[in-house]
């Protein structure tokens, strides 16, 4: 108590120097350090720095199949922060499985499914009907437990098991959320990993954040805690659809839909493009059109300008890994099952290559 004593009046010490000016004397920071030693005061209080950074530095998946995520957080300069320091509720973490295609593709299966329901909704001043009932979708872990290993490191405990079946020799990935200062602060830690022990051998990363913030200046989305490619593609899976507009929001689908717009084969049919988020408000994009594309005589003549999003080789992965979703994203009043409004007919099966779609010209035939 008398280190509390001393300690909080050089607290006050301090507070009347800086008001008047003046240099504290250094038995006045000796106090205070010892003071945040002894009431356990992060760090961060004296680095004078409210950035963050997170890093996931491992999962284990207990004998309960439940991920165990051990993390750390500090602030820009290294310093470790407390979970007192993030915003309140604002950590959350989920989990996904990397499934492998025959085709060469790729794709997410999240774990953490909740039932959500269709509710009624208004477009352009009409009362609009959801157009599905209840829908299940991924999700953040929510009611685990949060324990802390040393001064920034932490470990939460997942509530949610895995399914007795889960493949233990799958890349699977644990990505999270947290904010600070109300959110002026973001970071999207993700950690891939394999149950089993062994090396990551198979990954996805077609497209990257970097790329996205050359347009959007930063991607943010949510409420702004979710910034990273990487993590937004765990929850907008194949298992993602919004019940209200009956939109698929899977990402590889949404994102083409959403940069073709306007240009849409079934919104130029008259149908428009929209779904519908957090308080039932309309996220419309029937009439907006994607910056890259190449104008002639102010007509849109094509979208094909892969490399402004896909950096790279990656620029070749619609060639290289083609997949039926994503194709008809953009051709979306194309059939593959049926051949509809496809040039190349009937096309059941994923494509070992997209090699033999028509170069310059488009996929769609007129309906």
């Amino acid at each position: 108590m008398i280190l509390k004593a001393h300690s909080v009046g050089a607290l006050g010490r301090l507070i009347g120097a800086l008001n008047h000016r003046r240099r504290p004397p250094l038995k006045t920071y000796l106090c205070l350090a010892a003071l945040a030693v002894f009431l356990h005061w992060p760090a961060s209080i004296f680095a004078g720095n409210p950035a963050m950074k997170a890093k996931i530095t491992g999962v284990t998946i207990s004998i309960h199949r439940t991920p165990l995520v051990t993390f750390e957080i500090t602030d820009s300069k290294g310093q470790p922060l407390d979970l007192s320091d993030i915003d309140e509720g604002s950590i959350r973490f989920t989990i996904a499985a990397l499934i492998a295609e025959a085709s060469g593709e790729s794709r997410y299966q999240n774990y953490i499914l909740k039932r959500v329901t269709g509710k009624e909704y208004v477009y352009k001043g009409e009362v609009k009907k959801p157009a599905l009932a209840e829908t299940l979708q991924p999700d953040f872990d929510d009611g685990g437990l949060f324990t802390r290993i040393k001064a920034g490191v932490f470990t939460y405990a997942f509530k949610t098991s895995l399914p007795a079946n889960y493949d233990r020799s799958a890349t699977h990935v644990v990505g999270g959320e947290l904010t600070r200062e109300k959110g002026k602060y973001v970071a999207n830690p993700i950690f891939e990993f394999v149950p089993s022990g062994s090396k990551v051998r198979v990954q996805r990363s077609v497209v990257e954040t970097a790329t996205c913030n050359n347009c959007h200046d930063p991607l943010k989305y949510h409420g702004g805690a979710r910034r990273a490619v990487g993590y937004c593609a765990l929850c907008h899976t194949s298992q993602l659809t919004d019940p209200e507009s009956g939109e698929n929001l899977e990402f590889k689908v949404f994102v083409h839909k959403i940069h073709r717009g306007k240009l849409l084969p079934s919104v130029k049919g008259g149908k428009p493009y929209f779904m519908v988020g957090s308080e039932q408000q309309v996220a419309d994009y029937t009439n907006l059109r994607y910056t890259q594309v190449v104008m002639s005589d102010g007509v849109a003549k094509d979208l094909r300008n892969c490399k402004a999003c896909h950096a790279g080789a990656k620029s070749e992965n619609w060639k290289q890994s083609p997949s039926g979703a994503t194709c008809t994203s953009c051709h979306d009043k194309v059939d593959l099952n049926t051949g509809k409004n496809h040039l190349a007919g009937p096309q059941a099966e994923e494509p070992a290559s997209a090699v033999t779609c028509p170069k310059g010209r488009s996929l769609d035939r007129p309906s």
